[in-house]
């Protein structure tokens, strides 16, 4: 059970019997009050005050004047001092007066002179902005050791590193830039760019196959395929290329060329390429067109002539019991201008390998990152049972586009 313990502090007088609050009778005669909240009273309420008289006014806690205060009485001790041990409580006695407090009396002492005889003079108050002089003696063995050193490594130089003998590293021979091959080749193309525009403007507008022979290389020998496959270009007369057409010269191949790289009317890109005939530019038609003797729909199909293909070619990993990796190598042949591609195969060892190895490996490992390479093949079927997208590289006949001679390896 908690105590209850008397507060002297608390003055409110003990509530009795006969005090109003509000409540009871004088509540439920009251008529109904019209809103809410039920317990707020109007003003209007009359209250009945402690002497019994009425008045009007909000009915809450009530304060009364009279206050009836209960004289203060001291609170009951709690802490009881008892002794210890039974003996009564000893005192200490008046601690003992402090010592007086003695006033310091300084005095001056004076130093004692320096014993010159003794004095170290040495040390940064003296040597300060002093130059440090070495004696001639120094010097002339210090000067002494240097070249003895240089004396005696100069009579041991032949132990210590013996004469070699003839060094087996290739020897270069400078050679002027007029005599290097293609050179003229590169100065004659390095300022065709406006004949080279001409020259494709002219071979755009031409509506005959006898208007584009003069302007072609072997242009002759090409007719047969020039009637069979060229056909006139519906390009305005009145157009010419704008100002980012582009004039590069290649000299990685032999011969070299020059391409003229820019947009058509139906925003389509032409590639045209160039090389030197004696004093005169021509189109080199065949890599321009990217001519192929095949499609690549009926390469895909294992038909149609592979003995003069042109497309971008790359490495590929792709093998089977046919194409056995230790036999081949395996390479994927893209179109120039259509999206579609066959697998092509080099014997290990043979002709076709030896040419298409620099452009993809170092010896016997496969380059990273190796990018695709424009080449001319000669592709013939493969052993059967194969798959129709399937051809064996039987000759690289040249790396790039252009028309040349086939290449040979010894």
């Amino acid at each position: 059970m908690k105590p209850v313990h008397f507060d002297p502090n608390n003055h409110a007088p003990k509530v009795a019997p006969d005090d109003s609050w509000g409540d009871g009778d004088s509540v439920e005669a009251e008529a109904p009050l019209p809103y809410l909240p039920p317990r707020r009273v109007s003003a209007e309420k009359t209250a009945t005050t402690a002497d019994g008289t009425q008045t009007k006014g909000a009915i809450g806690l009530r304060i009364d004047s009279v206050i009836s205060r209960s004289e203060p009485r001291e609170a009951p001790p709690r802490l009881e001092v008892q002794e210890i041990g039974g003996s009564s409580i000893k005192r200490l006695d008046q601690a003992l007066p402090r010592p007086e407090k003695v006033v310091y009396q300084g005095g001056f002492k004076e130093k004692p002179e320096p014993d010159p005889e003794t004095e170290d003079k040495s040390g940064e108050g003296e040597d300060w902005g002093n130059e440090k002089r070495i004696s001639p003696k120094m010097l002339l063995i210090m000067g002494g050791s240097v070249l003895a050193f240089i004396i005696l490594a100069l009579i041991l130089q032949p132990y210590i590193n013996p004469p070699m003998g003839k060094s087996s590293a290739p020897s270069y021979t400078v050679v002027d830039d007029e005599t290097l091959p293609g050179t003229e080749a590169m100065d004659f193309l390095f300022k065709r760019q406006v004949e080279a525009t001409r020259l494709y403007l002219t071979y755009l507008h031409a509506t005959r196959v006898e208007d584009i022979i003069p302007l072609i290389k072997n242009g002759e020998g090409l007719k047969s395929i020039l009637l069979n496959q060229w056909r006139p270009r519906d390009i305005p007369t009145s157009w010419t290329p704008d100002s980012s057409t582009i004039w590069s010269l290649s000299e990685s191949s032999n011969p070299a060329y020059g391409v003229l790289e820019g947009t058509l009317p139906d925003q389509s890109r032409f590639a045209a390429y160039f090389v030197q005939n004696g004093s005169k530019l021509l189109l080199d038609w065949k890599a321009t067109v990217a001519f192929s003797t095949a499609t690549f729909d009926e390469l895909s199909h294992a038909t149609g002539d592979g003995s003069e293909i042109r497309g971008t070619i790359s490495s590929s990993p792709y093998y089977d019991p046919v194409w056995p990796e230790e036999d081949y190598i395996s390479y994927r042949l893209t179109a120039a201008k259509e999206n579609l591609s066959i697998w092509c195969y080099a014997r290990r060892g043979q002709t076709a390998d030896l040419a298409l190895a620099p452009l993809f490996r170092q010896g016997e490992i496969v380059q990273d990152e190796q990018m695709p390479q424009r080449v001319s093949l000669r592709l013939v079927h493969g052993p059967n049972p194969t798959q129709p997208n399937q051809w064996l590289i039987q000759e690289l006949l040249q790396s790039g586009w252009l028309t040349t001679s086939p290449i040979t390896h010894e």
